[in-house]
């Protein structure tokens, strides 16, 4: 019997299988928690770009009602939403392709959007700027929060580890 139980267990040395704990390679689906990040990447980048046209726009045809230091302050918040935006496209596509440093880029990008918030902030409260101002505010909050859930999740997550394995 313990012969039989020795052969069972005994692992084969030239198997390409991986050990117990090990990954075997192939990234796991995005799903549990992951699910939330990938929702977020999908409508924070519809919602960005349907948000940057209509400032264009907006801007556009209100550029010449504007005072001189809104115009400047406006163009400023349309420069950076947009620079964000490419780089949450870009996330989101390490991320879809579960490319192995889409956690890193995830985290960097929270970052990013939360220094960003804030020094905007900062600039329209010195401009003068409230409604600006008011939009920045939410953002960071919006920002800070969100930060403050996922950037630890993408540290320590095991899921997240056997998912993005894609060099």
């Amino acid at each position: 019997m313990d012969q039989e139980i020795n052969r069972i267990l005994e692992i084969d040395s030239s198997s390409d299988a991986p050990a117990i704990g090990e990954t075997s390679g192939s990234p796991e689906k995005i799903g549990g928690w992951l699910f939330f990040p990938a929702i977020g990447l999908i409508l924070g980048g519809i919602l960005s770009v349907v948000g940057i046209v209509m400032s264009m726009e907006a801007l556009s045809k209100m550029a010449s009602y504007l005072p001189s230091r809104y115009q400047g302050v406006f163009t400023l918040n349309l420069l950076v939403n947009t620079g964000i935006t490419v780089f949450l496209i870009y996330a989101a596509v390490r991320f879809f392709g579960k490319k192995r440093n889409a956690p890193r880029i995830m985290i960097v990008l929270m970052i990013t959007n939360v220094t960003a918030n804030g020094l905007l902030l900062a600039i329209n409260v010195g401009a003068d700027a409230g409604p600006l101002a008011v939009e920045c505010g939410k953002a960071l909050a919006k920002g800070v929060v969100g930060a403050a859930i996922w950037v630890p999740y993408f540290l320590v997550s095991k899921r997240v580890k056997r998912t993005f394995v894609i060099p």
